[in-house]
């Protein structure tokens, strides 16, 4: 807003009548070469942001990533709440007062709520209450907005601790993944975020709307009976289903590599209008049901995943769960891993019952068989039979692309199993488990 001052007149006449005190914290134009803001790019930037398509908003995203702790930073209160706003934020009269409102009535501990997001959403299987949503760490494109903050003093120290071991992520700052923050989205009609200009990209610093600025900028009795200004609150309080054709869906369908790992692949087919992943071992396929033309959620699991295309509308990689990147792979040869022989005794060494670390109620018992390893997964009820294609690697006939790799300790002897490429760890009990 140094440069922008029709945008920073906007924001000063917009905030003048409420009786709170404000602050303004500058833009961050983020430069590689300055190691000033390393403290909060420590853990890395997400491998999605840094993709080709990308490129034009990376400066700007990381920059608006590193603003958000700087505002953050700079309150002194302990207590009560600091609301964090952007400036493309727009709203109606009364939505401090009725927010405010709305956030001393909630009942539950929270780090940060946040209002409206894009003005668009939410998604209904996250409501807990009326107008009241828990995102579940979702994020785009969901939730992708961070234009109006609602944050607990009292718990900025934490806030900022999650963003600091976090990578640097899309869009929102506050739906980490991997984060423990308590986020709230509220949603009242009230507030949005609209096209007031952005120098996020490149091409569109000369898109400012400054009627739209002015007409925000009217006494609200003359403001909010124009259809301009009404034109910022038009979108639908909820995310619909979408449809595609048989041939765009055809357009997904294929092998997807791993980015951190290559010799892991998935595989998306159609399935009855949606999109499906093969999942390990019997269990049934994870079905995606389409939301926009590009972006997924699988309803059972509420797993998200959003496509990337290239200019010629070819897609080049999926984003699983706002966190996994896995790029298109056109090469990928199915039966690439040959089968190994191994004798009885090397087998037995794998035996015995192993407990998944996240869900102790998950345990697979190994058993040596004739040339393979047969797994019961006891919470199923279920058995497959694992063949090796290395010392320590086996895999089922039926989903190849789904391996057991078992882990040894550094005495040799075997402790761990890495399921699902390491994604679900398995630890080998003892007798007395």
């Amino acid at each position: 807003m140094d440069k922008n001052w029709h945008k920073n007149l906007f924001m000063k006449l917009l905030l003048r009548s409420k009786p709170y005190k404000n602050f303004r914290i500058p833009g961050v134009k983020f430069d590689n070469g300055n190691n000033k803001y390393d403290k909060y790019l420590k853990q890395g930037i997400h491998p999605y942001l840094q993709s080709e398509d990308h490129k034009n908003r990376f400066n700007g995203v990381v920059g608006c990533w590193i603003a958000h702790s700087l505002a953050l930073e700079n309150v002194t209160e302990q207590h009560g709440i600091t609301v964090v706003l952007e400036d493309d934020f727009v709203c109606y009269f009364n939505f401090f007062e009725n927010a405010l409102k709305m956030v001393k009535s909630f009942h539950k501990d929270f780090d940060i709520i946040l209002f409206d997001t894009w003005g668009t959403g939410p998604f209904e299987m996250h409501r807990i209450s009326e107008n009241v949503y828990s995102p579940k760490s979702h994020s785009y494109p969901y939730y992708g907005g961070t234009h109006c903050l609602f944050v607990n003093n009292a718990k900025i120290s934490k806030i900022i601790e999650s963003k600091v071991n976090s990578q640097v992520m899309d869009y929102d700052g506050f739906l980490l993944a991997s984060s423990k923050l308590d986020t709230f989205i509220f949603y009242t009609g009230d507030c949005a975020s609209r096209n007031i200009g952005s120098d996020i990209t490149n091409y569109n610093k000369s898109t400012y709307d400054l009627l739209g600025i002015f007409i925000c900028l009217l006494p609200h009795s003359l403001r909010e009976k124009t259809a301009k200004f009404k034109r910022y609150f038009f979108k639908l309080i909820e995310i619909k289903n979408w449809q595609l054709s048989q041939e765009e869906l055809n357009g997904f369908v294929g092998y997807y590599q791993y980015q951190e790992q290559e010799k892991i692949n998935i595989w998306f087919a159609t399935k009855d209008g949606l999109l499906a992943l093969a999942q390990p071992w019997g269990q049934s396929d994870l079905l995606f049901q389409p939301i926009s033309e590009v972006d997924f959620i699988s309803k059972d699991t509420l797993m998200p995943v959003r496509f990337t295309k290239n200019k010629n509308g070819q897609v080049t990689a999926a984003l699983l769960n706002n966190k996994n990147l896995w790029q298109r792979n056109n090469t990928y040869e199915k039966n690439n891993r040959k089968e190994i022989v191994l004798s009885l005794e090397k087998l037995k060494q794998f035996e015995g019952e192993y407990c998944c670390k996240k869900d102790i109620v998950m345990i697979i018992q190994i058993i040596a068989m004739d040339g393979y390893l047969l797994g019961k997964q006891l919470w199923l009820g279920t058995e497959v039979n694992f063949f090796p294609v290395s010392n320590e690697e086996f895999f089922d006939r039926n989903y190849p692309l789904f391996p057991l790799r078992f882990i040894r300790d550094k005495e040799g002897c075997v402790t761990q199993i890495g399921t699902f490429f390491d994604l679900s760890v398995f630890i080998k009990m003892k007798h007395n488990d």
